[in-house]
């Protein structure tokens, strides 16, 4: 035991060496019931002025959605969502390498510092995930689809991203834009079983400040931050899993790791898995206020977290729509959706917001909700 002992506290004390290089960093992030880890590695400068970075990521996660098909894998417009439900372990790992084609021209951005080192991005990453299905309703236990029960998954995805946002400063306030467009391929002869798709994925998302009543104190007191984000989404193959129907790829608005759903879940108030077609469209439009924050000194030190945790409350007004096309069974639609919440954000470290939805418009052959809430770990964008 005393062996053991000595050895982990050695492992530790590599480990924090380690990253004491600023060549190194360890990303952690948060998901819904679950949690990522990306380890980056910056030995040399390929191009000067940008970062040349090397990834590993891993992830573990516990995942709920919902499945609205019928054995043929038609949409059930009478589907009872107790029985569409579905409960899986996934865990996830990549490899890649991003590389900067062009540094910013200044230091700074407008008035915080750039979140991305490189304003324009080549990024390339391994994927591969295992989905491990625990327990099911009636519809997803009926269904005749290759990854009923569960799969290796592997793919590739590689793209280009424009980042000109800054870095989130004490009183909850960003400013930018962000554009990114990237390919996906799943080549069936890497499956465990016969899955085989493509996809391709625009994202775009900006903020500005729009007012705080006290820029030059160190907390916030109150301030208010607009939001915007926007994302395409199109798959196509012979075997398209029935999890990638309803997600969108990329890595803009939740990492590589992440897992965005697509106009059932990205639309809020919409129930998660609805409209899960190979064509997709959302978009997300918010107004975040952000109540006087305050600051916590942790009484013992947890490696790579600040001695001082800052947080900033607030409350959320959003309104969200989303365009689909390519369901089994249904033709295209539209829904808009509204709502308002309220979040608690540990500043570098994430976020918790609760939301109450309406789903205003759109949706036939659906009717609309009426006022629902739902919980998540992270921002919605």
């Amino acid at each position: 035991m005393k062996k053991f002992s000595v050895f982990l506290a050695s492992v530790i004390l590599t480990a924090s060496s380690a990253f004491a290089d600023p060549s190194l960093v360890a990303i952690p992030r948060l998901h819904s019931w679950g949690a990522e880890l990306d380890l980056g590695w910056s030995p040399v400068e390929l191009i000067k002025g940008t970062e040349t970075r090397f990834w590993l990521g891993v992830e573990g996660l516990y995942k709920n959605w919902n499945y609205f098909h019928d054995p043929q894998g038609n949409e059930l417009t009478n589907a009872v969502t107790a029985d569409a439900g579905v409960h899986e372990l996934n865990g996830l790992w990549f490899l890649g390498m991003t590389q900067g084609l062009a540094p910013h021209s200044t230091a700074l951005g407008w008035s915080q510092p750039w979140k991305d080192p490189n304003l324009v991005e080549l990024f390339g990453y391994y994927k591969g995930i295992i989905f491990h299905p625990l327990s099911s309703g009636s519809y997803w236990t009926a269904a005749s689809i290759p990854d009923k029960n569960g799969y290796l998954q592997n793919s590739f995805l590689g793209g280009v991203g424009l980042n000109l946002l800054t870095k989130t400063n004490l009183h909850n306030l960003k400013e930018g834009v962000a554009l990114e467009g990237s390919g996906e391929w799943a080549p069936q002869n890497l499956q465990s079983v016969a899955v085989n798709f493509q996809r391709v994925t625009a994202i775009a998302e900006g903020f500005m400040p729009l007012y705080d009543s006290n820029p030059i104190q160190k907390l916030n007191t109150f301030s208010v931050l607009g939001g915007w984000a926007l994302a395409y989404d199109h798959l196509w193959g012979s075997s398209i899993p029935a999890e990638e129907l309803q997600l969108i790829g990329g890595r803009l608005l939740d990492g590589v790791g992440g897992w965005v759903e697509g106009a059932g879940g990205a639309i809020r108030g919409v129930d998660i898995g609805r409209f899960d077609g190979t064509e997709k469209a959302i978009f997300n439009a918010e107004v975040r206020f952000n109540l006087p924050g305050f600051e916590i000194t942790q009484p013992f030190t947890i490696p790579y977290l600040d001695k001082n945790l800052d947080f900033v409350p607030g409350l959320i007004a959003y309104s969200d729509a989303g365009w689909w096309n390519g369901v089994a069974g249904l033709t295209g639609g539209s829904a808009l959706t509204g709502g308002f919440g309220i979040f608690l954000a540990v500043l570098k470290y994430g976020e918790i917001a609760v939301y109450n939805d309406h789903w205003l418009a759109g949706g036939s052959p659906y009717e609309p909700h009426t006022f629902e809430w739902h919980a998540e770990l992270g921002m919605h964008f």
